[in-house]
């Protein structure tokens, strides 16, 4: 079995950065719980804005009443919802605290710290923040230096101001930093934890289209404050800590709640600092925080290290999106085949004249020429993206392939299509680029039969599928790639029935079909947790389709020659199609197997097509025509088309 490269298609892109966000309703909230180090333990020398932030995260936390409010303000983005993730709602400390600002020990300044949330509402990722984090939070309900600053208090605060999640929102939950810090018996703080996460859970945070993310934390030993950890106390304290997170998530792996492995994310930053555009991973530096050094004080990274966050936050998020741009791109290859079949045969074999209808005839199905609208798209919004469109959107021939029907009697004829058809999809991501490609080599054998006025047809699809799945990362500049094999199988059964008036043929007909997919499984690296292997599935739907043809009474010219002119018009809708089920597993081991639900919503498509035949003789015939395709929810495509027919005997 040979692989082949993506090839330009006709069809627009189907997926862009609004696509990515949309499947990525998926998408995690991060909350991370960081100490705050002395020079933030009151807020006198604040600015107005910052103080104002800092007394509304930590309003009514001292005795744990719950106030009618959020902890922080919703900060909302005027953005087409279309474009991102509705809401995210937040849970945690300091890592995850919106709007953190850190004091400059030269200039005794404030400095806004944006983590990773704050990102995602600056660049459009997200529609709103609802956030809850406060700084110095524990996941264990107890006070700490005689004050409570608890996970449960912000789960309360939720709660009294509605508590309730809408379509497509996430939610995140980052604890265990200070617990990690304070306290050497986690025993409280990972029996907290998961109170409170079963408490969201029971207010819907996994259910239907949304997800619950659980992160996992990186070593706190390795913080300038811990002065290296010498004894490996705070390394193992944070391994004790992502092992009970990890194994509370391994029994909800099937109910939306996801486990974020940041733990390995940052031991690679560790051990190779400038893969990540980082050159200081161990000392403070506020001022190159945003840049080249990771930490912007003694316990927290910059905006740097929270980019890197947002990187691998994304990544989790758009697994399902991406997981579904592999699946349709097959699927559309079969329903391209079918339609060219059915454009074939009205254009190369019925609008014949009879004589020349009966015995062997081979024709063309597919298109010669196209207007690929989509190619290079990648490369058009980035340049520097440009090597990476060309590796995976080479060109190559256009869809198509050659058919043989043979017509045992003007009523009863059987036929056999081989023909090669490709279809890809890109869409970038934050600082990232994924493209799914698939080229789908298919054997198509149909039985045509007319009685009592009535056009019937069968057929029968095979197609070995062969994807390509690529991710492009902009900030270590990486590219990663998958090859794997798929099948479909297709079996539809069409009937019409023809009536002539007005010198024309016409035939409404409506066609049902059962189309199921299987695609192995594969794995693909990744440059910031570890290689993801994603299981084999398999899916099925059933599709009906209407339609009307016209074929014209010929009209005679020359010497023997004729002219047909046709055309049609369908439409296609899904009966039912089977969501994709795939388990997702990654190398490091930390976090447990995922399953991943990809659902997939109605298929709606619209199509017309035009054309001619004019009949040279007995056994030759030349084609032309115009085919135009609408898919109600992702775009147009056309293609023009020509034909040579001849009759051997």
């Amino acid at each position: 079995m040979s692989t082949h490269p993506p090839r330009p298609h006709r069809h627009v892109l189907l997926a862009s950065t609004a696509l990515i966000l949309l499947a990525m309703t998926d998408v995690a909230h991060a909350a991370a719980d960081g100490v705050l180090p002395p020079a933030l333990a009151g807020t006198a020398a604040l600015p107005d804005e910052a103080a104002g932030l800092r007394v509304n995260a930590t309003g009514g936390a001292a005795g744990g009443t719950a106030t009618p409010v959020p902890v922080s303000p919703t900060y909302g983005l005027a953005v087409d919802p279309k474009l991102s993730i509705p809401r995210i709602t937040s849970f945690g400390d300091s890592y995850s605290k919106l709007r953190r600002y850190v004091q400059d020990p030269a200039t005794g300044k404030w400095v806004l710290v944006r983590n990773f949330l704050d990102q995602s509402l600056d660049e459009g990722k997200a529609g709103a923040l609802a956030g809850y984090a406060v700084s110095g939070a524990t996941a264990a309900n107890v006070a700490v230096n005689g004050k409570k600053n608890s996970f449960a208090q912000q789960v309360d605060r939720w709660i009294a101001a509605g508590g309730t999640l809408g379509s497509k929102e996430a939610t995140t939950v980052f604890f265990g930093y200070n617990d990690i810090d304070k306290f050497s018996d986690l025993t409280r703080s990972q029996t907290d934890y998961v109170n409170g996460v079963k408490r969201l859970i029971g207010r819907g945070a996994n259910t239907g289209d949304r997800k619950l993310f659980l992160f996992l934390v990186h070593d706190w030993g390795k913080n300038p404050a811990q002065k290296g950890d010498p004894d490996g106390v705070y390394r193992a304290r944070t391994r004790a800590w992502n092992s009970a997170v990890a194994a509370f998530a391994s029994n909800w792996k099937r109910k939306n709640v996801v486990a974020v492995d940041l733990f390995t994310t940052f031991e690679n930053v560790f051990a190779s600092p400038s893969t990540y555009g980082l050159a200081n991973v161990t000392t403070v530096d506020l001022a190159n925080s945003k840049t080249t050094a990771l930490y912007a004080d003694p316990d927290h990274f910059g905006e740097k290290g929270q980019d890197i966050i947002q990187q691998v936050f994304l990544s989790y998020a758009s697994r399902a999106w991406g997981y579904d741009a592999v699946a349709t791109t097959g699927s559309q290859t079969t329903t391209q085949l079918g339609q060219d079949i059915d454009q074939g045969l009205a254009l190369g074999i019925d609008a014949l004249p009879e004589a020349q209808r009966l015995g062997f005839n081979a024709f063309t199905v597919g298109e010669l020429g196209s207007d690929d609208a989509g190619n290079g798209a990648v490369a058009d919004r980035d340049p520097s993206r440009a090597g990476f469109a060309e590796a995976f959107f080479p060109d190559q021939q256009p869809d198509g392939g050659l058919g043989v029907n043979y017509a045992f009697s003007p009523d009863t004829s059987l036929g056999v299509v081989i023909g090669r058809y490709g279809e890809r999809t890109s869409a970038d991501l934050e600082r990232a680029s994924v493209a799914a490609s698939v080229v789908s080599d298919s054997v198509s054998m149909y039985l045509d039969h007319k009685t009592h006025g009535f056009s019937l047809r069968t057929r029968l699809t095979v197609s070995d599928d062969h994807h390509v799945k690529s991710e492009h990362d902009d900030l270590t500049d990486t590219t990663s790639q998958a090859r794997f094999s798929g099948r479909t199988t297709e079996v539809a059964q069409r009937a019409g029935y023809t009536l002539s008036f007005g010198g024309v043929t016409w035939t409404p007909w409506m066609e049902l079909s059962r189309r199921v997919q299987a695609l192995d499984s594969f794995t693909i690296d990744n440059p910031y947790i570890s290689d993801v292997t994603y299981s084999a599935t398999e899916a099925g739907e059933t599709l009906a389709r209407i339609g009307l043809d016209a074929v014209s009474d010929a009209l005679s010219f020359g010497d023997g020659a004729s002219l047909k002119l046709f055309g049609g018009i369908a439409y296609t809708q899904s009966l039912s199609r089977d969501d994709y089920r795939v388990t997702i597993s990654e190398a490091a081991g930390l976090v447990p197997d995922s399953e991943e639900r990809i659902e997939r919503g109605q298929l709606r498509q619209i199509g017309f097509n035009l054309g001619g035949q004019v009949a040279l003789g007995e056994r030759l015939s030349l084609g032309a025509g115009l085919g135009l395709g609408h898919d109600l929810d992702q775009g147009s495509e056309q293609e023009l088309m020509f034909r040579l027919n001849y009759r051997f005997f």
